[in-house]
């Protein structure tokens, strides 16, 4: 996806102005703010002081930040091409409560849509494809926190959104400071990822404790996913978790004998089927 950093620009922002950004816009009537050290530290818009607190951008030296309770702004930006039904993909993003804010909220998103959104209004918003929910408010301020995902694409996604999606009823408020007047909820966007995520397995596994080739799906990248591990009959032999991955053993701790397994890589959910394969388990 296209800076995702909010490193290209074609001015340096004197205000509420996302469309200064290469690439990014605003949905909906809101108007992200775009932040640069490009000004100077007496600036509302400048980096790492400005308006919203002090800190410095994750990657290089911009960052931007939307309203994300009352009221509603949203990022959004149009992919490099559209996403293939079925295919994995990694997201990684950076984000910050400011100092500014007087309360935190849950419920930040990012997502996916196969259309661009003009929505006319300062409302909630609605996409196809929610891919990551914070669920918890964040109560430590001017500082970075990092996440990452991976999930399989619906297919023909196009466009990359951010923000609550939420109404206010289903989101919780969270007192950060009591000495902090009123103002706007604000969170602070950086370093925003999305890449193709390869995810091959061996087909000859040797589980014999030598400390080579001994555990199979051993990545929390596959965490949200169910993996399973059949035999010749096609028969569920294992349901890996993949926090410790599979040692050759099946679900009652025996060790399987040596022959082909398959396995079945699943979202959990709607059990759409991934990525199969086959095992040669010696």
């Amino acid at each position: 996806m296209p800076n995702g950093s909010f490193e290209e620009y074609s001015e340096c922002p004197a205000g509420p102005t996302i469309e200064l950004v290469d690439y990014w816009f605003s949905p909906s009537l809101g108007t992200p703010d775009f932040y640069n050290s490009c000004n100077p530290e007496s600036s509302n818009y400048g980096v790492p002081i400005n308006g919203m607190g002090n800190i410095s951008a994750v990657d290089g030296v911009g960052y931007a930040a939307i309203v994300v309770f009352g009221f509603r702004e949203y990022l959004g930006v149009k992919l490099t091409q559209k996403l293939e039904s079925g295919k994995l993909y990694k997201l990684l993003f950076s984000l910050s409560i400011p100092s500014y804010n007087r309360y935190s909220v849950n419920n930040i998103s990012v997502g996916l849509h196969h259309s661009l959104i003009e929505d006319q209004t300062f409302n909630t918003i609605s996409i196809e494809h929610i891919i990551i929910t914070i669920s918890e408010c964040i109560l430590t301020t001017d500082e970075w926190y990092n996440y990452e995902i991976v999930f399989a694409a619906i297919g023909n996604e196009e466009f990359l959104y951010v923000g609550n999606f939420t109404d206010d009823s289903n989101t919780t408020s969270c007192l950060l400071e009591e000495d902090t007047p009123e103002g706007d909820t604000f969170v602070i966007i950086d370093n925003i990822v999305l890449i193709e995520f390869d995810f091959e397995v061996s087909n000859v596994f040797t589980p014999n404790n030598d400390g080579i080739n001994d555990i199979l799906f051993l990545d929390s990248n596959l965490n949200q996913f169910s993996i399973n591990i059949l035999n010749r009959w096609g028969n569920v032999v294992r349901e890996v978790d993949s926090s410790i991955g599979w040692d050759g053993r099946d679900d009652n701790n025996n060790e399987l004998p040596e022959g082909v397994y398959f396995f079945i890589l699943q979202e959990p959910n709607d059990k759409k089927i991934i990525k199969t394969g086959y095992i040669h388990l010696v």
